[in-house]
């Protein structure tokens, strides 16, 4: 985990700010291996976890990719979004790739556009 960034007050709640510059290009590794997983809409049947799902999950055509455990979840998952985004990421199963779309400088916050999120569950696109 990168030791410059951090959970901070934005002007939209809570968001993940840098201590440090960032290089374009570079990974950012925000994400906890075993973090996210893919829980199917028709599975689901307690009321107040698909609430929950609708507030911190990702929607995804059929169901959710959502934190396994919503007590710790990797600061990936307080990446706001932005139409003007400084951070590129590809979602599969089991992992998220985050890069720099641009130098990022010290004290900013960390955002991506959720529009271009790129989501595959079993190799097909969502």
């Amino acid at each position: 985990m990168n030791s410059y960034l951090r959970l901070s007050s934005t002007k939209t709640g809570i968001g993940v700010v840098t201590s440090a510059p960032i290089k374009k290009g570079r990974r950012i590794d925000a994400w906890e291996p075993g973090d996210m997983v893919y829980v199917d809409l028709e599975s689901i049947t307690d009321m107040d976890y698909l609430k929950w799902l609708n507030v911190f999950g990702i929607v995804v055509w059929k169901g959710f990719y959502a934190p396994q455990n919503p007590m710790r979840m990797s600061l990936a998952w307080y990446i706001n979004h932005s139409t003007r985004p400084n951070l590129a990421i590809r979602v599969t199963p089991s992992t998220w790739t985050i890069r720099a779309k641009r130098d990022i400088k010290a004290g900013e916050q960390l955002t991506v556009d959720y529009g271009t999120l790129d989501f595959r569950v079993n190799g097909r696109r969502r």
